[in-house]
């Protein structure tokens, strides 16, 4: 990931910053969040030596299992993560969370309206909960 990064940083000195942040996206074959994940992105980043290193955690897809209620579960253990280690709380700036107006997902032209019909997704109350969860632990 760290590699891929580097390669599409744009040049110093056309107002754009020399660090890019990357959604930590997932691998097709296994999830890639847990500490282990996690603290060697934050090597790779500190190896090349970038100046803003930056990743935004995606808990659904690969990382959930495409099983959309793990998603808080996820987001609670990368927590963990970064009151363990301060590389890892410094590289780690948010989450991509799958939400929609309803929970789970239906096949296009499905009767729920608000239900997503393409991968599964956390309603929007249980969205608004972590969301909430989250605003008084950070």
């Amino acid at each position: 990931m760290a590699f891929s990064i580097t390669a599409v940083s744009p040049p110093v000195g056309f107002f754009m910053p020399t660090g890019i942040s990357s959604p930590l996206a997932t691998s097709r074959c296994c999830p890639n969040y847990h500490y282990d994940d996690l603290a060697k992105l934050a090597e790779d980043y500190a190896a090349a030596a970038l100046a803003n290193p930056a990743v935004i955690v995606d808990v659904n897809h690969a990382n959930s299992g495409k099983r959309y209620l793990e998603q808080p579960r996820i987001v609670e253990e990368v927590l963990e993560s970064t009151r363990r280690s301060p590389a890892i709380r410094n590289l780690v700036k948010g989450f991509m969370v799958e939400s929609y107006l309803e929970d789970g997902a239906q096949a296009p032209g499905g009767s729920v309206y608000g239900q997503s019909i393409t991968d599964p997704c956390l309603g929007w109350e249980k969205t608004e909960r972590l969301i909430l969860e989250l605003a008084e632990r950070v």
